[in-house]
């Protein structure tokens, strides 16, 4: 029987003090906001599978030690961390069982407490926040009722406490949801985009059913037309309002494992750029990296816009992508692309694109990609705040660190260390 004396410690120390959340740093009569703990890390030490929560004001300098943690979160495969405003939110993928969800909030005066601690039963293998919702999806489902095997269930969970709403979580037929599709095709989908006007926007990827046994992954068969690109844009009914189609490109979909991770953004002018990573290429496609352009009210891609990113990174494969500010993307690419395949996790490689100039740098001033350790279980999450990026460094030989990216110089400098840390697999901030 295992039980967590240091977490005892801390629940018995908050209930002695009577505290209601996990740290208050602030006056107790002061409306205004105190600025402290708005930085959330997922930090790790021996135990490959401990991880715990740090809180930091500022980690552009300084050192914290791993001992501060504020909670050891519930044992898992590593946590998917996403930040919505004041909301922190971490699935972990049940590979045998149901899947594993974490919230946490923060208030005014500083104070982070839990919103809930939920399962999800119907697995994920996408995630996002759209309006007031935390929605997880997966695809190659079989409907009870014997009606096909082409079901995609979409969870949507109220961000105000994470509980199911019952009315808009549902299963949905994806047979025939694009007219071109084929009888025996089903659709998968990567990420979810809030568009800002009741929709939101999530890549689909057209293959063949592929059976989906307890333990296993992604819902992607065979692909019979590895050469195009779709976004599907759905309301909250579920019902698909529109799809833009290019053969421009392959399929947009960070996939790592059995996830499929978001590859799009929004720029401050309303402009959506759906990326393609170039990873399709492992299942027969001739189209390599680039990006494609939404004009908001448009009804299909720009036609005069193709961002061709492959013959600027020297055919590199990238894997996720975070709008920094402007027209500036941050970008993640494999370390060796002959090696890029949906299980690895060497991808340490980082530049900064313009959309708009159709420019690539490489970021300086992080250790050599070959030099990155300890990511055993998931990708990092870096957070993007004030139009600069915060990424972790998990280094070999030393404390990992929490390194500052300017996008306006391409150049990274360390910030926070984490003492005695073998690993940090998230960070991300507070509004």
């Amino acid at each position: 029987m295992y039980i967590n004396f240091q977490t005892i410690r801390k629940m018995l120390f908050l209930g002695l003090v009577g505290a209601t959340t996990l740290v208050s740093c602030s006056k107790e009569d002061s409306n205004e906001d105190s600025g402290a703990n708005r930085f959330f890390i997922d930090a790790g030490g021996s135990d490959s599978k401990a991880r715990y929560m740090l809180l930091a004001d500022d980690v552009t300098k300084g050192e914290i030690p791993l001992t501060s943690n504020r909670l050891e979160f519930k044992e898992a495969n590593g946590y998917f961390w996403l930040f919505n405003k004041n909301i922190a939110a971490g699935l972990s993928y049940g590979f045998k069982g149901a899947g594993i969800g974490l919230s946490y909030t923060r208030d005014g005066k500083g104070e982070v407490r839990s919103i809930n601690e939920f399962s999800i039963v119907e697995r994920a293998t996408t995630f996002g926040f759209f309006d007031n919702y935390y929605i997880t999806a997966v695809g190659g489902q079989t409907f009870a009722d014997g009606s096909g095997k082409d079901g995609a269930t979409f969870i949507f969970r109220n961000t105000s406490d994470f509980a199911k709403d019952e009315v808009l979580s549902k299963t949905i037929h994806t047979k025939k949801l694009i007219p071109e599709m084929n009888d025996t095709e089903i659709v998968s989908f990567a990420g979810i985009l809030d568009n800002g006007n009741g929709e939101f926007l999530t890549g689909m990827i057209v293959s063949d059913y592929k059976d989906v046994k307890q333990g296993q992954g992604s819902s992607t068969g065979v692909i019979h037309n590895p050469d195009v690109v779709y976004v599907g844009v759905f309301d909250k009914d579920l019902n698909l309002k529109r799809y833009y189609k290019s053969d421009k490109l392959g399929y947009s979909a960070g996939r790592f494992k059995s996830q499929y991770l978001l590859e799009m953004g929004k720029t401050d002018n309303g402009n959506t750029y759906v990326f393609s990573g170039g990873i399709n290429q492992r299942e027969g496609s001739t189209r390599k990296a680039g990006a494609l352009l939404i004009k908001p009210g448009a009804a299909e891609f720009d036609p005069n816009y193709f961002f061709d990113i492959a013959a600027i990174s020297g055919d590199g494969i990238f894997r996720r992508v975070w709008h920094i500010s402007g027209n500036k993307f941050f970008l993640e690419f494999f370390n060796d692309a002959t090696k890029a395949d949906l299980r690895s996790l060497d991808s340490h490689r980082y530049a900064i694109v313009d959309v708009e100039a159709k420019t690539l740098n490489w970021v300086s001033g992080l250790p050599e990609p070959t030099k990155f350790t300890n990511i055993v279980t998931n990708t990092i999450t870096p957070a993007i705040y004030g139009g600069k990026v915060y990424l972790p460094v998990n280094e070999q030989g030393t404390d990992p660190a929490i390194y500052v990216i300017d996008p306006a110089t391409n150049a990274a400098t360390k910030g926070l260390v984490v003492k005695g840390a073998t690993v940090i697999n998230a960070i991300g901030r507070f509004e």
